[in-house]
């Protein structure tokens, strides 16, 4: 050989051979030679990009797709079969990736994640010996869904007020965090409109005068719901404290 071979370049050699003798008239025969080049395992799979950005709702159910990445090796047959891998970044184990198709998807629900980033590495290997791999870094971005429901910080409230405080007399404030904006209303357990809460700001105050001889503890279910029509719901427990508004009253006026 005069210089290397090359598979990926020129995989057939085809060469004639000449063979004569020495003689007058001299006679000579021919032979076709074939060479046939045989692949090694010499070039590493390389990703189409060394990034990849990607998004998805917060409300994708687990199998969505996110992203598929593709690399590419120059080898032939099995030196170029390239296997998928998640090398780093996948917390929680909340995405998967096909080993065969690079497509990477959810295999956990995304709303119940405190991060709405994720930096995942991507491991593209050959399977041929020896084995040459490449890397590629895939950002995802957590969209929140305008279908999200509102989130309240505690699944309950407690608190107190004086019987003898007058109407618009504050009780409690509760909020709940959402992407779009929140209304709060009474679904129930608001016992004669005792009680009133404002629709944007979420605060309960009293609506008529309390009498803790009457009606001691409201249990409220209050919701938070937003225009698209995401709602969640809360309990508010309201406990009435007894003044001394009562004399004391004998059973009988005469013994």
């Amino acid at each position: 050989m005069t210089e290397e071979l090359d598979f990926e370049t020129v995989s057939v050699h085809t060469l004639i051979v000449m063979v004569l003798d020495q003689e007058i008239p001299v006679k000579r025969n021919f032979v076709k030679v074939v060479i046939q080049v045989e692949d090694c395992n010499d070039h590493s799979p390389v990703f189409l990009s060394p990034r990849y950005e990607a998004s998805i709702s917060n409300l994708a159910p687990a199998g969505s797709e996110v992203i598929r990445v593709k690399a590419l090796d120059k080898d032939t047959g099995s030196n170029a079969d390239i296997s998928y891998s998640l090398h780093s970044g996948n917390i929680g184990n909340i995405f998967s990736i096909d080993s065969k198709l690079g497509s990477i998807s959810v295999s956990k629900p995304l709303d119940l994640q405190p991060q709405d980033q994720f930096h995942l590495t991507v491991k593209a290997i050959d399977q041929s010996f020896p084995q040459h791999s490449d890397f590629c870094s895939v950002h995802i971005h957590i969209r929140i869904s305008d279908q999200t429901p509102p989130t309240f910080p505690s699944e309950e409230y407690l608190t107190e007020v004086s019987e003898s405080s007058a109407p618009g007399t504050p009780v409690v404030t509760i909020s709940a965090s959402s992407p779009a904006a929140v209304q709060y209303g009474i679904e129930s357990g608001n016992i004669k409109g005792t009680f009133y809460i404002n629709p944007y700001t979420g605060m309960i105050s009293t609506h008529k005068y309390l009498d803790f001889e009457n009606c001691d503890t409201y249990k409220l279910k209050v919701t938070a719901s937003t225009t698209a029509g995401a709602m969640s719901k809360t309990l508010v427990h309201i406990y009435v404290v007894d003044d001394n508004d009562n004399a004391p009253v004998f059973q009988q006026m005469e013994l």
